[in-house]
């Protein structure tokens, strides 16, 4: 008994020890919260990192990227996956923010929302807007697009949509409590370079297009006649990934921004991708940022004094 209480108490020293080293050192991973149909989200009120090593991030009682929101505001909601929210930088490097703060230097009235959540598709990101339509009713909804997000469909099969969900309920109170338990499961997912069990790969994008755009149009659908839908492709070097921009063009009350890779290309790869990690850089935060609110002033989106007018972008 004396040897099992020395070994015990051994153990749990260590742990004491350990768990005291990470958190003072790293903090707390940010934790998700099981979806029914999102899959997962972020849980509201927390700070933490979403990879090791890097800046943490703030997520507000919404569950959404920064501080807290202001009602009776001109809403912007950012829609899109770990790009848009800003994996890796600063609370005030994500170009939701800096466009806030532009746009804010025009209008005080002006709250751009950042949705973002990490490894999300178009089929989640309809839901979110679904959800939060008529509640924030936006003037303008911006829409990142990456090539990555093509691959990242919903469940076909509701059978492995339960095991999945089952598989990942985040919700075991060692976890969401533990610092070192968060730091190992973090370690071993970018070890092991895990991905969704919802991902498809081995499929060319033309292919992935036929099934994503109409996800892209049924989020265009949902948007009422005064609100602007913002398309904004990441630059690709699979030419592909852009064959969609001309008939999205067409669209009504829809502005798309197909031209990031001119202006990425005056500056070097390492300076707009995070280093081992690959994610936008506090640099192409900006360059993004600043390409919208210049979408924004041309079609008559923003000017002095804040007028908006939907009509413009036609």
């Amino acid at each position: 008994m004396i040897r099992i209480f020395l070994f015990m108490s051994s153990v749990l020293l260590v742990f004491t020890v350990l768990e005291v080293t990470v958190r003072n050192t790293y903090g707390k991973q940010l934790l998700p919260l099981r979806d029914e149909e999102l899959l997962w989200k972020y849980a509201p009120s927390q700070t933490g990192y979403s990879n090791i090593g890097f800046p943490k991030a703030t997520i507000n009682s919404n569950g959404f990227r920064g501080g807290e929101l202001k009602e009776n505001k001109r809403n912007i909601i950012m829609l899109g996956d770990s790009y848009t929210f800003g994996m890796n930088v600063q609370d005030n490097e994500t170009f939701s923010y800096l466009l806030g703060e532009k746009l804010a230097r025009i209008d005080q009235e002006y709250q751009v929302i950042n949705t973002g959540v990490s490894a999300w598709g178009l089929f989640q990101e309809k839901i979110q807007l679904e959800r939060m339509y008529a509640e924030y009713k936006p003037e303008i909804v911006v829409l990142t697009l990456l090539k990555d997000d093509l691959r990242r469909l919903e469940f076909r099969d509701e059978t492995n949509k339960r095991k999945y969900l089952k598989t990942n309920k985040y919700g075991s109170i060692l976890y969401r409590n533990s610092a070192l338990i968060q730091f190992m499961k973090t370690l071993k997912r970018q070890v092991l370079k895990e991905e969704p069990k919802n991902w498809i790969h081995n499929t060319n994008t033309s292919q992935l297009w036929d099934i994503e755009k109409e996800k892209v149009k049924e989020i265009h659908s949902l948007l009422w006649n005064n609100t602007v839908l913002i398309l904004v492709f990441y630059p690709s070097s699979d030419q592909a990934f852009f064959e969609p921009v001309k008939e999205m063009r067409q669209w009504p009350n829809v502005i798309v921004i197909g031209d990031l890779g001119a202006y990425f290309e005056l500056f070097a790869n390492e300076e707009l991708r995070i280093k081992n990690d690959g994610h936008p850089t506090p640099l192409a935060h900006r360059i993004i940022s600043e390409r919208i609110f210049l979408e924004m002033k041309k079609k008559g989106l923003v000017a002095a004094g804040g007028s908006f007018s939907s009509g413009a972008v036609q």
